[in-house]
């Protein structure tokens, strides 16, 4: 690590770089650029942290301009969802603005998508090609590309990359979560056969956050709901609260309920919690999208439901609003 203070002019940072690597430079201003840097390499940067928004020039550093190409990408379709976002705030109970807006953000997603899987078959052999794997975006802070439904696009950097750079940090990092990957796709395969419509519910035996002992199995005898959530996903904490509120009432009495966060910050989650007046048991392993619960049940987007009958049987999954009550209704009567 080195640091510099200055406002304007020019200055020179050496470092001998033993292996190719990535790296990241970050500005006192919260701004930052990622730059691709082999051993050799005499990088020339001119750069404009003047405003809200970062604006450089790579010269020299082919790898550093196709970061630079993604970084450019990124931000464009970033403008694209927060304008998305501000409409559908503004518009919460019109159901033909959010369809329009889910259509729109699907499609922007898509080739975006589209645009990331070219840019690394154009170089597989670029170390850019690392950060445009673990990309994230939208409304739901989902990663772009899925370790498991897309391990073709992760080996095939990793196959590329782990011969020409053994010795890059991030190169053995991805290499190593690919082979983890390959070694739990038999387990993955096999639970995704358990969880879902028409099986019997895989008990669910977790410690709350406040230290309850949150349990869901067909010993109950009831209409049992798993709830998947984090309080960085709007859309997750509305369905939760509406949760909330049936379960404390009438209806809600023959229906056990356990929500599960996939949060990665204590103080965040049981401020949420607080504020909110959530009295559903949340369980979290503060792993994020590396949650044991995450991987167990197959979760995939938030918020996600899991519905299972008095006999333990699943029902419904990912079903919310209207549809979400008026199928727990259907059940315990």
């Amino acid at each position: 690590k080195d640091s510099l203070f200055t406002n304007t002019g020019s200055f020179v940072f050496k470092n001998k770089a033993q292996f190719s690597g990535i790296y990241l430079m970050k500005f006192f201003n919260d701004q930052q650029i990622y730059l691709v840097i082999h051993p050799g390499d005499h990088i020339k940067i001119d750069i404009d942290n003047s405003k809200s928004e970062i604006s450089y020039y790579v010269e020299d550093s082919y790898d550093s301009k196709r970061v630079k190409e993604l970084t450019d990408r990124q931000r464009i379709l970033l403008k694209n969802i927060d304008q998305l976002s501000r409409e559908l705030e503004s518009n919460r109970e019109d159901t033909e603005v959010r369809a329009r807006v889910d259509s729109v953000y699907h499609e922007l997603m898509m080739k975006h998508r589209n645009f990331t899987v070219e840019f690394i078959h154009e170089n597989p052999q670029s170390l850019a090609n690392i950060l445009a794997l673990y990309q994230n975006f939208g409304r739901k802070t989902q990663p772009l590309f899925d370790k498991y439904d897309d391990i073709g696009i992760f080996d095939f950097v990793d196959s590329t990359l782990v011969v020409k750079y053994p010795e890059t940090d991030a190169v053995k990092a991805l290499n190593k979560e690919v082979n983890e990957v390959k070694g739990h796709m038999k387990q993955k395969s096999y639970i995704e056969k358990v969880v879902g419509e028409g099986h019997s519910f895989p008990p669910f035996n977790y410690a709350a956050i406040n230290g309850d002992t949150v349990t869901l199995n067909s010993d109950l005898r009831k209409t049992m709901v798993l709830f998947f959530w984090a309080t960085w996903n709007t859309y997750s904490t509305e369905e939760l609260k509406k949760l909330n509120d049936y379960v404390r009432g009438p209806e809600g009495r023959n229906v056990s309920v356990a929500t599960v966060s996939l949060d990665s910050s204590p103080e965040k989650l049981k401020a949420f919690v607080d504020s909110a007046g959530i009295t559903l048991p949340v369980v979290c392993d503060y792993q994020y999208w590396e949650s044991e619960m995450a991987a167990r049940y197959t979760i995939k987007q938030l918020p996600s439901t899991i519905i299972a009958g008095k006999n333990s049987v699943i029902v419904a999954m990912d079903v919310f609003g209207n549809e979400l009550y008026q199928r727990l209704n259907d059940l315990t009567k």
